[in-house]
C-alpha cells in the first residue's frame, strides 16, 4: 500500500518563500511503517502527470482549494483514490465531499488514525471527523517526510493550537472555538535538538495565550541558543519583563496584527485587545528596546476604512520602520462571523469566491462601504509595492538600529517579500 501526500500550490506556481508544511510531518509520524509514503510539494516541484500510488492525500487552503479539486478530478479519473484535509475543508466539508473519496475534518491526530485503521480493513469512509479536539501533547512531527526538499532557511515548529481571542475575520477561532492545547515541552525541545535547528518560526497563532505556559517555554528554549520568530498579540508589547525574557531566550522578531489604526474598524472586527492597547508607537518602541524587530500585518476594507486609509497605514509602517509589513485586502473566510455578516447584507460578489473562475489573487470579493472593489484591490497592491521599494527597504534598514543589527535576516526577508508580492498579484487560482 502506498500513499502520496500533496501540498497544493496557488495556481500550481512555485514559490521562493515556502516553509515546511507541518501537517504532513504529523501525518508521517502517524503512518505505520508497513505503508509506503511519498510527498510532493507543488510550491517547490512540478506534479508528475502520472503518480504510482494507491492514495493521494491533499492539503489545501481557500486560495489553493480550486486547484486541489481540479487535481482530484484528474487523478480520480486515473483510478487513484483521493483524500483531502485542511482548514478550508474542515469549515466546509460538504463541498469537499463532492470531489474527494475521503474528507478529513479537523486535526489529523484522530481522524487520520481512524482512516489508516479502515484502510487496512478495506472499509474507508467518505468522512472522518473528530468529535473532540484531540490531545496534542505527544504529537510527533516526523521531519523526514521533507528530506531532499529545499525550503526557506527558517524552520516552522509548533508549541500550541488555538487562540484566546475571537476576531470576526479569523478562521482559527471558527475552527477551534475556545480550545487551547499544548505540546509537551520536552518533546518540543527534543525536536529542536534532534534537528539541530538554528532559526525557527513558531507557527502558533498566539504563542502567548497563557503567561505561565509562555514562561515555561522561554525557560526551556533559552539554553538551546536558537534564534526565533513568533506571532504575538499586541498586549505582549506592554509587558517589559516578558519582552526581556523573550530577548534572552533568542527571540529576534515578532509578528503583530495591528490590523488598522481606525477604532471603528477595530470595533467591527472585534479586536478589543488592540483598542485597549492603541498606543501602537509606544508598543513598537518597547519591543525594539529589547532588540526585537517588528513585522506588522494590516487588514483594509472594513466599514470604517476609506481611500485615505491606504496612505495612512503606509505612512505608519514606514515611520515606525517595521521590519516587514503586509497590507491585506479584507477576504471573508467561509464560516467566520465576517463572512456571515457580509452574506446577510448581500455584499458578497461571488457565491464562493474561492471557486470563481475569474477570481485572481488580490481581487476584492465583496462590496466595501467607502470605496469600490477595484479601489480596494488596487490600493492594497499600491502600498504593498511602495513599502517594498528598494528605497524603503534601505531606509528602514539604515535608520533603525534593530533592523541593522539583524541585517542579513532583514534583507533576505524583505527581498523575498518584494519578489513574492509582484509574482502573486493577479494570479489565477
Amino acid at each position: 500500500m502506498k500513499i502520496t501526500f500533496v501540498e497544493v500550490a496557488m495556481g500550481g506556481k512555485k514559490s521562493s518563500d515556502a516553509m515546511e508544511p507541518l501537517a504532513f510531518a504529523v501525518l508521517k509520524g502517524l503512518t505505520p511503517n508497513d505503508i509506503s509514503l511519498d510527498f510532493i510539494d507543488e510550491r517547490l516541484e512540478s506534479l508528475p502527470e502520472s503518480i504510482d500510488s494507491d492514495w493521494l492525500i491533499f492539503s489545501a487552503n481557500s486560495f489553493t482549494i480550486k486547484r486541489a479539486y481540479s487535481l482530484i478530478r484528474k487523478f480520480r479519473s486515473k483510478g487513484i483514490k483521493t483524500g483531502i484535509g485542511g482548514v478550508h475543508v474542515t469549515l466546509i466539508p460538504e463541498e469537499a465531499g463532492i470531489y474527494a473519496d475521503t474528507v478529513f475534518i479537523g486535526d489529523a491526530e484522530e481522524v487520520y488514525k481512524s482512516f489508516i485503521h479502515d484502510l487496512k480493513n478495506d472499509c474507508v469512509k467518505a468522512y472522518y471527523k473528530s468529535d473532540t479536539y484531540p490531545d496534542i501533547s505527544r504529537t510527533y512531527f516526523d521531519e523526514t517526510i521533507f528530506d531532499g526538499k529545499k525550503y526557506a532557511s527558517i524552520t516552522p515548529v509548533q508549541y500550541s493550537r488555538g487562540c484566546k481571542f475571537s476576531c470576526d475575520f479569523c478562521s482559527i477561532h471558527a475552527l477551534y472555538k475556545d480550545s487551547r492545547r499544548y505540546r509537551d515541552l520536552n518533546l518540543l525541545v527534543e525536536e529542536i535538538k534532534r534537528r539541530k535547528l538554528k532559526i525557527i518560526f513558531f507557527v502558533d497563532d498566539n504563542l502567548f495565550m497563557e503567561k505561565s505556559k509562555t514562561l515555561e517555554l522561554l525557560k526551556a528554549i533559552k539554553p538551546l541558543k536558537v534564534k526565533w520568530v513568533c506571532q504575538i498579540s499586541i498586549d505582549v508589547g506592554m509587558d517589559m519583563e516578558l519582552l526581556k525574557r523573550m530577548s534572552e531566550a533568542g527571540c529576534m522578531a515578532v509578528l503583530i496584527g495591528f490590523e488598522t489604526t481606525n477604532i471603528l474598524s477595530l470595533k467591527q472586527m472585534n479586536k478589543g485587545i488592540n483598542i485597549k492597547h492603541d498606543n501602537y508607537e509606544k508598543i513598537i518602541k518597547n519591543i525594539k528596546s529589547h532588540g526585537l524587530m517588528v513585522y506588522g500585518t494590516f487588514v483594509i476594507g472594513y466599514d470604517g476604512d476609506t481611500k485615505e486609509t491606504f496612505d495612512q497605514l503606509l505612512k505608519f509602517a514606514i515611520d515606525n520602520k517595521l521590519m516587514l509589513a503586509n497590507f491585506n485586502p479584507l477576504i471573508p473566510t467561509v464560516a467566520t462571523p465576517l463572512y456571515k455578516r457580509l452574506e446577510d447584507e448581500g455584499r458578497l460578489l461571488y457565491d464562493k469566491w474561492w471557486l470563481e473562475k475569474d477570481y485572481k489573487y488580490g481581487d476584492t470579493v465583496f462590496i466595501p462601504k467607502n470605496m469600490t472593489p477595484d479601489e480596494l484591490r488596487d490600493g492594497c497592491f499600491k502600498i504593498r509595492e511602495a513599502f517594498n521599494t528598494y528605497k524603503s527597504i534601505n531606509e528602514r534598514l539604515i535608520k533603525e538600529p534593530v533592523n541593522l543589527r539583524n541585517m542579513g535576516i532583514y534583507l533576505a526577508a524583505n527581498l523575498i517579500s518584494r519578489r513574492e508580492i509582484k509574482k502573486k498579484q493577479g494570479r489565477i487560482l
